[in-house]
């Protein structure tokens, strides 16, 4: 009876229910896992080795997971240039503004693909476009932020 066509509409209907419903519960599940891991994702911004924090920065930035902003604001004033680098990317890739002085910093002391990265984040916060020229950025920065100073290129590079 199993090959019969109209038995086997009969089950149709039922085994897409029952899928749907298990995809809606496998879903669920992921999200709260997903959720739970965010969260261990911003502690290890806690830890006192860099790598570990640069390692759970990166992670948040590839994820677009906004659970470590406040602690990655903490981060731009870290001593340890990488550990600043990567905090400003992180909050950058989020559109944070927090974020635009350190990124104007660091910008010419990275690699090529990472200043890529720093200018696309910078225009689409600010809506500004001055490419590569870091003192033209500084110079914006500057004479629109006279409230807000900032020291470029006064960051020690020492571990935290």
């Amino acid at each position: 009876m199993a090959n019969d066509p109209a038995e086997r509409r009969r089950w149709g209907p039922l085994t897409v229910i029952l899928l749907a419903v298990g995809a809606i519960v496998i879903a669920g599940a992921l999200s709260y896992l997903m959720h739970l891991r965010s969260v261990e994702l911003a502690r290890t911004l806690d830890s006192a080795d860099p790598t570990i924090v640069i390692d759970g920065l990166t992670a948040l930035t590839d994820r677009g997971d906004p659970a470590g902003i406040e602690k990655a604001t903490m981060l731009l004033k870290s001593d340890n240039q990488d550990v600043r680098l990567n905090a400003a990317l992180y909050l950058g890739k989020l559109g944070k503004s927090d974020s635009v002085p350190y990124l104007i910093d660091e910008m010419s002391d990275v690699e090529d693909y990472r200043q890529n990265e720093i200018i696309s984040d910078l225009m689409e916060i600010t809506g500004k476009s001055f490419g590569q020229n870091v003192a033209a950025w500084r110079s914006w920065w500057v004479s629109t932020h006279p409230q807000n100073p900032f020291h470029f290129g006064n960051h020690p590079d020492t571990e935290p």
